[in-house]
């Protein structure tokens, strides 16, 4: 008898990259668990993935960054995976001018707390029943790799979260759990809206990143840029000294 395919949860599912990625999970005809804080934007888009064929389609209407919920949230996503095996991508996150960051405090705060450490503490609760098999994929950002002037707060967050997912890989390895960095470069979605230049060739679409992360899952590899391009380009900026980098307008 051919067991049950794994479901995946997507945690801030409302967002334009989680969209795109549910849309390709539900092709594949797989059970999903889409978690928002939108509980309206959420049953549209849930209606939307059953007439795409997913084997089902749960709905959690909760905050899966606000830490009062977290507790709560965790325990019912365990109990709705038995065995403990599954695909879990997160995918929430906050974008703001640096500017703005840099005049307000409790923005950079803000901006800290939802890209890190929601992920962070939420993430803890969610390792403690993952089986083996299962993969923990998060969205960071090529932000994270090097600081620059024009996005260091966010940059600083994304940071942070990559450093703690390289722990936190370190620590399941040997429990079989897959733990997936995803670094999108510019992404064209509802966040990003008026901040990136229409028409580059450096800006893709949820779609294009979605396809990434899928392949990233599949292979259950350690990191992945998306595109793939990201690679290169990133790889240039982290190595330019910092006498030549201060002067840059990167």
């Amino acid at each position: 008898m051919t067991p049950a395919p794994a479901p995946v949860i997507i945690l801030g599912a409302t967002s334009g990259i989680a969209r795109a990625c549910a849309e390709r999970w539900a092709e594949r005809g797989l059970p999903l668990v889409l978690v928002a804080r939108d509980g309206d934007e959420l049953a549209r888009i849930g209606a939307d993935l059953r007439v795409r064929r997913a084997a089902s389609v749960d709905l959690i209407a909760r905050d899966p960054a606000d830490a009062a919920q977290q507790g709560a949230l965790a325990e019912d996503l365990r109990t709705r995976v038995p065995g403990g095996r599954c695909t879990i991508l997160i995918a929430w996150g906050m974008l703001a001018p640096q500017a703005q960051a840099s005049a307000d405090p409790a923005l950079t705060a803000e901006l800290i707390r939802v890209n890190f450490t929601s992920v962070a503490t939420l993430g803890e609760r969610l390792a403690a029943w993952l089986a083996a098999g299962s993969v923990l994929c998060v969205i960071g950002s090529v932000a994270g790799d090097r600081g620059r002037a024009s996005n260091y707060a966010y940059g600083a967050a994304k940071a942070g979260l990559h450093a703690w997912l390289s722990g936190l890989r370190h620590r399941l390895f040997r429990a079989g759990v897959a733990v997936v960095t995803i670094k999108p470069g510019f992404t064209a979605t509802p966040m990003t809206a008026g901040m990136l230049k229409v028409g580059s060739p450096l800006v893709s679409s949820p779609d294009r990143v979605a396809r990434s992360i899928l392949r990233a899952c599949d292979r259950r590899v350690d990191e992945a840029y998306a595109p793939w391009f990201w690679w290169g380009i990133m790889a240039i900026i982290r190595s330019l000294p910092n006498a030549l980098f201060k002067r840059s307008q990167l």
